[in-house]
């Protein structure tokens, strides 16, 4: 076999292999490089976003009695926590994750009829204003 070369090791291929082994040693770990950490498979967003979209609106349209808008209402939070938590788990960035909140719980707040879209969006235009005209 030839040799192999890493940082400032230089022995055959199964030599290294057994270097590492016996000293329990990681090769991430001795070059410095992070572990690549697991994520959540993409699709699973792909699912529990129309989900999400789909429940609100009918929520918001009034389909159910009280008894199922109730449960759906459940559900509807139990989306978004799971929306939130891959977002983060997968990107690790609090701005996607802040916007992803921010959005999740409009649609939310519009679907309970907490606020009209005409309100929700005057509510946030003077809050920008407010915010960036200092």
């Amino acid at each position: 076999m030839g040799k192999v070369k890493i940082k400032d090791i230089e022995c055959d291929a199964q030599d290294m292999e057994g270097i590492f082994q016996s000293n329990k040693l990681d090769m991430s770990t001795y070059l410095g490089v992070p572990k690549a950490s697991k994520t959540i498979p993409s699709f699973w967003i792909w699912i529990i976003v129309p989900l999400f979209i789909a429940l609100t609106s009918c929520i918001w349209i009034g389909i159910f009695d009280p008894i199922w808008t109730k449960i759906s209402i459940i559900g509807v939070f139990t989306l978004y926590c799971s929306i939130l938590a891959i977002i983060h788990y997968n990107f690790k960035n609090w701005s996607l994750t802040a916007i992803v909140a921010f959005g999740g719980l409009t649609l939310i707040l519009l679907s309970l009829n907490v606020y009209t879209p005409q309100e929700l969006a005057k509510k946030i235009e003077t809050n920008t204003v407010n915010k960036y005209s200092k």
